[in-house]
C-alpha cells in the first residue's frame, strides 16, 4: 500500500508501506523555516564520499554511550 496527499491547507503527506526511495544524480536540498525532524525505529544512517559537515550555533548529543 501506497499514498500521497495534498491538502488544502498545503501540507503533503505520503505513506509507504514497505519503504520509498528518492534519488538524484544531481545534488538534493531539504530546506525548512521551522525544524527538520528524523524519527527512526531503529538506526539512524548517513554516508559521504568524501565529507560530513555540520554547521550550528550549538551542538547536542544525547545517548548512553560517548565516542
Amino acid at each position: 500500500r501506497a499514498w500521497f496527499e495534498m491538502t488544502a491547507n498545503g501540507q503533503i503527506y505520503v505513506y509507504s508501506q514497505s519503504g520509498i526511495n528518492l534519488r538524484t544524480e544531481g545534488s538534493m536540498n531539504f530546506h525548512a523555516d521551522q525544524n527538520i525532524s528524523f524519527n527512526a525505529g531503529k538506526n539512524v544512517l548517513f554516508a559521504s564520499g568524501t565529507a560530513f559537515v555540520a554547521e550550528s550555533q550549538t551542538v547536542s548529543f544525547n545517548g548512553k554511550k560517548t565516542f
